[in-house]
């Protein structure tokens, strides 16, 4: 269950991430952030792709690795990581938009708990280093 659990989360931050990928295009960016200065406008795309990558790197980690989330420190550590990046996405959709849509935070919020599930229920192995 566990596994099932981590490879859910991983399949949506890959879509996530492929949403992120193609907002220039479903946000028409190329006309809507025309107001913004260069560096705003720089600031706002460069973060955008990063979060992107993330989002990729994320899935790829969950989808090529997700026994070691559960059974390895590191992959303990690098789970509860992501599972905080969902949950702060939670939490900011409250704070930065003008009007937030309370079924994307909790999209947001269950996809971390996707993560922090597994982590409740297992121990690390660990190992004899």
């Amino acid at each position: 269950m566990d596994m099932l659990l981590l490879r859910i989360a991983g399949w949506v931050s890959l879509a996530f991430g492929a949403f992120h990928a193609a907002f220039w295009w479903i946000f028409d960016w190329s006309t809507t952030l025309g107001p913004l200065n260069d560096t705003d406008l720089g600031i706002l795309l460069a973060l955008n792709v990063a979060c992107a990558y993330l989002l990729f790197a994320c899935a790829a980690g969950t989808l090529l690795r997700t026994r070691d989330l559960v059974a390895t420190p590191l992959g303990r550590g690098v789970s509860w990581a992501i599972a905080g990046f969902w949950m702060v996405r939670a939490v900011a959709e409250f704070i930065v938009f003008a009007t937030p849509s309370p079924v994307l935070a909790v999209v947001c919020a269950g996809v971390g708990m996707l993560y922090v599930a597994p982590l409740l229920r297992t121990r690390p192995d660990r190992g004899t280093a």
